[in-house]
């Protein structure tokens, strides 16, 4: 027997909780925060680089959540909404490192070779996910925002540019680096 999961009841499920826990159903809400803290966790922890700073961004973009819940508006996503607050809260951790960030550097250009038809053959998955990881953590936590929310997460490139706070041509300028960034680091 197979399932389908069918992604118009998923949203209209997702909506009905969201509007009982506006109404202040806290078994709803709950139900949000199974549903959601997953990806927050781990959008935290690849910007952040580590589990104390992406366990403190997740209890604080839920706590944040819950306070402004009426912020999100119905024709809002609320994963998209949710996500906001959790790169907002994971770039306030990594914000030493992050200033200076807009001073409009180049995106790391060059030579840029693609992978061969023998570079998975060549490595096993263990060893393409570590190299994966480890490239990850080379991208500034602005790049790395960007990309797991609009590669990972799939969000759409106009909600990425919300949840950073920058215009969608910087957020593509962005994402174009850490593209770059990781295929070059990844084909060394």
């Amino acid at each position: 027997m197979t399932y389908t999961l069918n992604h118009g009841a998923s949203e209209a499920c997702k909506a009905d909780a969201v509007g009982r826990a506006k109404a202040e159903d806290g078994g709803a809400f709950l139900e949000l925060v199974r549903r959601f803290e997953h990806r927050v966790y781990r959008l935290a922890k690849l910007i952040t680089q580590n589990d104390r700073d992406a366990e403190d961004v997740l209890i604080e973009t839920f706590l944040k959540a819950c306070s402004d819940l009426d912020d999100c508006k119905a024709n809002e996503k609320f994963r998209a909404w949710l996500l906001t607050i959790a790169v907002k809260e994971a770039l306030l951790k990594v914000r030493p490192f992050a200033d200076g960030l807009e001073s409009g550097e180049e995106a790391p250009c060059g030579e840029i070779s693609l992978w061969g038809d023998d570079h998975f053959e060549r490595h096993s998955p263990e060893e393409l996910i570590r190299k994966l990881e480890n490239a990850l953590q080379d991208l500034d936590p602005l790049c790395r925002a960007v990309f797991a929310l609009r590669d990972i997460e799939q969000v759409s490139i106009e909600d990425t540019a919300l949840a950073v706070g920058l215009f969608v041509p910087i957020v593509k300028r962005r994402l174009l680096r850490a593209r770059l960034q990781l295929r070059a680091t990844l084909t060394n």
